[in-house]
């Protein structure tokens, strides 16, 4: 059988995120329990991790930037020497046409972009991610096909038709598969839930930085990890008690949320930070507060986890799922979030590390189960 793995949206740095770690693990279980034998799509003149060109896979070389009309329409031909395709993402913003001779295996890892394209009054502090006249164009007009019911039908269009189209779809949690089989009342047969692997780590470097005694966030730069509520819990806790642990914020904090905080000595920002510094900051923190809004998975809590770090989680979508055991709140009530954080002190280290092990035994045998899905 003829196997094509897409990895040339990794090429794109504006995707670099759990995606992208998502489908090099998943390409890397591949290689090591079935050699390079498959081929694997990227873009020509990009860039690529180096550990993927030199798997001596079979490489076909796309002329056409990621995304665009010219771009599926080249990739609707080459697959015409396919038995089957991969992709390692949802579909929801493409409609791709496979030819019939072709499977089509895809992850969907959450809904979302569906959840997120209705309008809601409690989405409001959203603009605040939005930059100069972006907060002013693009927010207002995107609210507007929100209320008008046009965003959610364009996304939900395509990736059902993709939906169907598929021989089969992989999930990352059991509660994405019961939102899937809802939204678009498909036989559960067809999909498999896989939990998501943590990240490859790669790097030998030596940390860059020194800190003790703070919280963490991550990705602060997106409105769905929702750092603005975590952040206010904070700055009520500090106007309460100037001793409290500071925060340390990775991911491009906006400009905008930084000035509405009170107590901003006692925030580090530090945009976005090398793999051996993040390690770093999960190792030592005492607790990462991770605030998001919706989660398919919800790797970092497991990352932090790792080194037994305490964990203070929102309670959304796959969230309680995987952590029921640790502290949860509900991310838009900011009250009950100063309260968790306040609390983080209850929860012992070594029920973190407990918790590690159980989840990440998990998605270990599941990626192994999972690439022989793809590959047999």
């Amino acid at each position: 059988m003829k196997i094509l793995y897409d990895l040339s949206y990794t090429q794109n740095r504006d995707f670099y995120s759990g995606l992208y770690e998502y489908g090099k693990k998943v390409f890397n279980e591949i290689l090591k329990k079935y050699g390079n034998d498959i081929s694997i799509l990227l873009i020509k003149d990009e860039k690529m991790d180096q550990f993927i060109l030199d798997s001596k896979c079979n490489i076909i070389y796309v002329d056409f930037k990621y995304g665009t009309k010219a771009f599926w329409k080249s990739v609707s031909k080459i697959l015409l020497d396919f038995d089957r395709v991969y992709f390692p993402y949802q579909l929801i913003k493409n409609s791709i046409k496979i030819p019939n001779s072709c499977e089509l295996y895809f992850t969907i890892h959450d809904l979302a972009q569906l959840n997120l394209a209705t309008f809601s009054k409690i989405n409001k502090e959203e603009k605040y991610y939005y930059t100069g006249k972006n907060r002013f164009i693009k927010y207002p007009v995107k609210q507007i096909l929100r209320f008008t019911g046009l965003f959610k039908f364009y996304l939900k269009r395509n990736l059902k038709k993709n939906i169907k189209r598929a021989n089969k779809i992989i999930t990352i949690s059991n509660y994405s598969k019961e939102q899937i089989i809802k939204e678009f009342k498909i036989d559960s047969d067809k999909i498999v839930v896989s939990y998501a692997p943590l990240k490859l780590l790669s790097s030998t470097d030596a940390p860059s930085i020194n800190y003790t005694n703070y919280f963490l966030f991550v990705s602060a730069s997106r409105y769905t990890k929702n750092t603005y509520r975590g952040l206010k819990a904070l700055d009520e806790i500090w106007d309460e008690n100037d001793q409290f642990p500071q925060a340390i914020v990775t991911g491009a904090l906006p400009n905008c949320i930084y000035d509405r905080l009170k107590h901003k000595e006692k925030v580090i920002s530090l945009g976005y930070v090398s793999e051996a510094d993040l390690e770093y900051l999960y190792k030592n923190a005492n607790a990462l507060i991770f605030t998001s809004l919706c989660e398919g998975f919800g790797s970092p809590p497991l990352e932090a986890m790792r080194y037994g770090t305490r964990v203070v989680s929102s309670n959304a979508m796959s969230l309680k799922e995987l952590y029921s055991d640790t502290l949860l709140f509900n991310p838009y009530d900011v009250n009950d979030i100063k309260n968790k954080i306040l609390a983080y002190g209850t929860i012992s280290n070594d029920k973190m590390i407990e918790i590690f092990n159980r989840v990440n035994n998990k998605c270990e045998e599941d990626l192994s189960k999972l690439v022989d899905i793809i590959v047999k």
